[in-house]
């Protein structure tokens, strides 16, 4: 066993969200008095973890999350993806490691766009390769499961939603995601939990 060092000062809780294929970089959140500050932790001596401090900010409007949780990463530990807030909800965000050597940490973030008529959207898993991320994003009929991914003809991240199991009161979310085995790539199985007419949750697949 190792404890994560405190990478900032005066956090109540650090969490470990997700961690790499090999076990080197895992990543995760601790709390602050101004919100959730997500980190990276490059796990290469177990004993003397190296812990970075995410700050999320769109590379294209320059837009920064006001707070950051990595929820997932990818296989190699290069792609991650969490949520933050801004001063009107949660934004999901997806960001590739370019530097992590510098400090801070060098990363080339977007946050990726809601359903329309969402107020919030949240990403919690991803694919090994970090290509398809799931999560939940909200909606005129209430929160629902989502997936984003990058569309091949324009280059930019977009969203789709998948329902839920109710019609009536939506509210699920995908907690995640990976290509059926043996599979095309693009052939997905998303996994998550959605209310329905008899429950609060039921699990649910897609």
């Amino acid at each position: 066993y190792a404890t994560i060092p405190d990478f900032g000062g005066g956090l109540s809780e650090m969490r470990a969200m997700d961690v790499s294929a090999d076990g080197i970089i895992m990543v995760g959140y601790g709390n602050k008095k101004t919100g959730m500050v997500g980190f990276y932790a490059d796990m290469t001596d177990p004993l003397l973890p190296v812990v970075k401090q995410l700050t999320i900010m769109d590379a294209v409007t320059l837009q920064t999350l006001r707070s950051s949780s990595a929820e997932a990463v990818s296989a190699d530990g290069t792609i991650i993806a969490g949520y933050g807030s801004t001063k009107r909800a949660n934004r999901a965000f997806v960001t590739t490691v370019l530097d992590a050597t510098t400090d801070p940490i060098t990363l080339e973030s977007t946050i990726l766009p809601m359903l329309g008529g969402g107020m919030f959207a949240e990403a919690y898993a991803m694919t090994y390769d970090g290509a398809i991320i799931a999560g939940r994003s909200d909606s005129p009929k209430g929160p629902q499961a989502c997936i984003w991914f990058v569309d091949e003809t324009t280059g930019a991240w977009v969203v789709k939603g998948l329902g839920a199991l109710s019609s009536k009161n939506v509210d699920s979310v995908a907690t995640g995601v990976a290509y059926r085995p043996g599979s095309a790539v693009g052939e997905l199985i998303v996994v998550g939990s959605s209310r329905t007419v008899l429950y609060d949750s039921e699990a649910f697949v897609w």
